[in-house]
């Protein structure tokens, strides 16, 4: 019953969807997925779905690509080389937290915003 609140109130899928699977095997070409987490909140801290995958060589981050959905859930990959990321930097809150990917020259290069629910799952990442 709670899974079924989950997912209908939050959008909270409880695996890694096919279609952001299929994302990330296009973005990362023979990538292996070695972890990945929901993040719940997006820009303004509002309620979306993002989802974050670590492989072999990269972390990629997967956002709805509301442009060209045409019905169906279209997602829109970034991917980040790890050997890009010098540091992470994870700021955490009463209600949410953000961790922060730093590169050369601390320059950010990506911020995923989540709540507490997540924070399990970014942690294993």
């Amino acid at each position: 019953m709670s899974d079924d609140l989950l997912q209908r109130y939050f959008l909270q899928s409880d695996e890694l969807p096919s279609s952001v699977k299929d994302a990330f095997d296009t973005a990362s070409p023979g990538e292996k997925i070695r972890a990945y987490a929901f993040c719940d909140l997006v820009a303004g801290l509002t309620f979306g779905q993002r989802w974050v995958i670590l492989g072999d060589r990269c972390l990629a981050i997967a956002d709805p690509d509301a442009a060209r959905s045409n019905g169906h859930r279209v997602w829109k990959m970034q991917t980040i080389a790890l050997v890009d990321i010098e540091k992470f930097e994870l700021l955490e809150g009463l209600s949410s937290s953000r961790l922060n990917l730093v590169g050369k020259n601390s320059k950010l290069l990506c911020a995923l915003h989540f709540t507490r629910r997540q924070s399990r799952a970014m942690g294993n990442l």
